[in-house]
């Protein structure tokens, strides 16, 4: 950033406000922008909300190239897109939890994002410019205002901008591969066994607990974490058919040969989340030693009944995963309790058909392989390239 010069953010927009509370309506031609519509890649207006149209000024509507900043809570906050729309008969505002920066001249909005977006920079912006503690933490309107950025000349601004913007769809385009191959494996699943809600190919019937030889979650006590040792694999570590290993923790030796006379997880079976998270089944394609944390349960299926594939996406199916949710207790602390696990009801197609489409599953995973070290390798160059810019 030493190359080139810094300013003061109210030096480079012109406007820079929070929103303020709206009076919200069922249906309007304004649409409220709140922070779960913010991400990087733009507006997810999946939850956008209404506000009456008599209640709103007109300086409060957005305007295209405006940059919205979520301004509250741990984990959201920092993280902003470039607001654009196309509808003219249609308006957005943002409400109490949502900054907008309204860039000068001499700005190119996507390039202050793309500052943003750095960890550095998040990491700078939560050390200068918030107040509070935990999740009441604020993006402090007057520190803000006062945050310095770089401001290389403007077709410079625009030439990184068009870089960058090329690796993010280059990025965008692979991560839709990857869920055309999860679309893929559902549809599959569709036509070999119907859909389980219908049952139309009249598949015999049975519970989780009547399918399996174990159903065991982990300790139930806190580990000591050390840097180096045996994986120690928690909600976080399973999305839905995934593994998210990157940032798991580790465990040591002893503690996994104590942990694992309740229950070892091993090749083959199948990780079922019951704490926080719950209902997301991950079958254990790969041999390595883990212990799985009291928010996981390990499924010791009888073999006879099921195959591992099959039953990952059988529980990972909307039938039973909405089961899962109606037996998950508790609000803040939710849970799915063994007991009720076992009553979850799936259905028990012949052993050569799971086997059959396990086979299907397993060359898609093998694509879906390729694909994910592609999207790793992208997001290298996208960060390189982040480096070579903004260090």
């Amino acid at each position: 950033m030493s190359r080139w010069d810094k300013v003061k953010i109210k030096e480079a927009f012109s406007y820079v406000s929070r929103g303020k509370s709206p009076n919200y309506t069922e249906m309007s031609m304004t649409r409220v922008i709140n922070q779960a519509c913010i991400y990087w890649d733009g507006l997810h207006l999946e939850k956008v909300k209404y506000q009456d149209s008599t209640m709103v000024n007109a300086d409060r509507y957005l305007n295209n190239n405006d940059v919205l900043v979520n301004s509250t809570g741990t984990g959201t906050l920092g993280r902003c897109c470039v607001f654009t729309s196309n509808a003219n008969d249609i308006k957005y505002i943002v409400d109490t939890h949502v900054t907008v920066l309204r860039p000068s001249d001499d700005i190119c909005a996507s390039f202050f994002k793309y500052f943003i977006m750095r960890k550095e920079t998040q990491d700078c912006l939560y050390s200068k410019c918030v107040n509070g503690s935990t999740n009441q933490i604020e993006l402090s309107k007057e520190k803000l205002l006062n945050f310095l950025i770089p401001l290389p000349p403007l077709e410079t601004q625009k030439q990184i901008s068009k870089t960058l913007d090329t690796a993010e769809e280059l990025l965008a385009m692979r991560k839709q591969q990857l869920a055309e191959l999860d679309k893929l494996i559902k549809s599959t699943f569709c036509d070999m066994f119907g859909d389980p809600i219908i049952n139309a190919k009249g598949w015999e019937g049975s519970t989780l607990g009547d399918c399996c030889n174990l159903i065991k979650d982990g300790p139930h006590v806190s580990p000591n974490y050390v840097e180096d040792g045996i994986p120690f694999v928690s909600v976080n570590n399973i999305i839905k058919g995934y593994w998210d290993l990157e940032k798991v923790k580790y465990i040591t030796r002893e503690d996994y040969e104590k942990f694992g006379k309740r229950c070892k997880p091993e090749f083959g079976d199948v990780l079922y989340t019951k704490g926080g998270t719950t209902g997301y089944a991950k079958y254990v394609d790969r041999d390595f030693e883990f212990m799985n944390w009291v928010h996981i349960a390990v499924l010791k299926y009888k073999r006879e009944l099921l195959n591992g594939i099959f039953l990952e996406n059988m529980l990972n199916s909307d039938y039973c995963y909405n089961q899962a949710q109606l037996y998950t207790r508790g609000i803040a602390n939710r849970d799915l309790v063994l007991g009720q696990m076992s009553r979850i009801t799936l259905f028990v197609p012949p052993i050569p058909l799971q086997t059959q489409f396990a086979a299907i599953v397993t060359k898609i995973e093998e694509q879906k392989t390729l694909v994910k070290k592609a999207i790793d390798e992208t997001k290298y160059l996208f960060q390189s390239l982040m480096s070579d810019y903004f260090e």
